[in-house]
């Protein structure tokens, strides 16, 4: 009887450090969750800021570039999550830069031709201006 009576106790100790343990373990489930989560809202804070400025440079770019017959511009931009430069609309003087969570409009006088329309590493972003034709065109760099 007292051999029984050992083997209970020894499984209720087991059972206690099986509970400490999974708490511990759900304990870390949660840190790492809310980590992860913090650092996704801080990546896309600072994509977001990047995208802000490089907008506010391509409409900078356009208005300077307008004035000339021919000319060539060239930003470098290092986004951390994926940009789209596209038309707003068919008329090909609106364009806009995009990520997942943000759009930007940039207007031009002139025609707007895209070339390449990804930006998803660090690239530069080279705007030609030939007559009354604004080319914007993509190069990754390495």
């Amino acid at each position: 009887m007292i051999f029984h009576k050992q083997n209970k106790e020894k499984g209720q100790v087991s059972l206690e450090y099986i509970l400490v343990l999974a708490s511990v373990v759900s304990l870390l489930g949660i840190v790492i969750t809310t980590t992860v989560l913090i650092y996704e809202k801080n990546i896309n804070a600072i994509d977001n800021k990047k995208l802000n400025a490089t907008a506010q440079k391509l409409q900078e770019v356009f208005d300077i570039i307008e004035l000339m017959p021919y000319s060539s511009q060239e930003i470098i931009v290092y986004p951390e999550k994926e940009w789209t430069i596209k038309y707003k609309n068919y008329s090909k003087k609106e364009i806009t830069i995009s990520n997942k969570t943000k759009q930007i409009d940039i207007y031009s006088i002139s025609n707007i031709n895209i070339l390449q329309n990804k930006i998803d590493a660090k690239s530069i972003i080279l705007i030609t201006k030939d007559k009354n034709q604004i080319k914007i065109d993509i190069e990754r760099v390495e």
